[in-house]
């Protein structure tokens, strides 16, 4: 997976040429509802057309059930918290350094 520790930054830089890489890494809470059918169709819409293919609905709702408390508590005002969400902003410039500031190496 990308998560591993600067693989993504490698990635760009090493292999498709990209210079300056910055990035930025947080976490933030999604806030829904508390209405369970809601919360399981927003969980499995994804999968909506592997589940309607495999008619494994009830399998998916039975883990629904025994996996969200996990992951979802319910805040101040009722509403279903699903915390520890983890993004990555990427900024970068496509090009050499060479190209970037306009230098020759020898």
């Amino acid at each position: 997976s990308l998560s591993e520790k600067d693989l993504f930054e490698s990635m760009l830089l090493t292999k498709n040429g990209f210079i300056d890489v910055k990035s930025q890494q947080s976490s933030y809470p999604i806030i829904l509802p508390n209405e369970e059918e809601f919360c399981f169709k927003l969980t499995t819409m994804v999968v909506k057309d592997k589940l309607e293919e495999l008619n494994a609905w009830d399998q998916a709702r039975d883990t629904y059930n025994e996996l969200s408390p996990r992951y979802i508590s319910v805040d101040e005002d009722g509403s279903n918290l699903v915390d520890g969400n983890v993004f990555k902003l990427t900024l970068c410039t496509k090009g050499t350094v060479e190209d970037r500031y306009d230098i020759q190496m020898p």
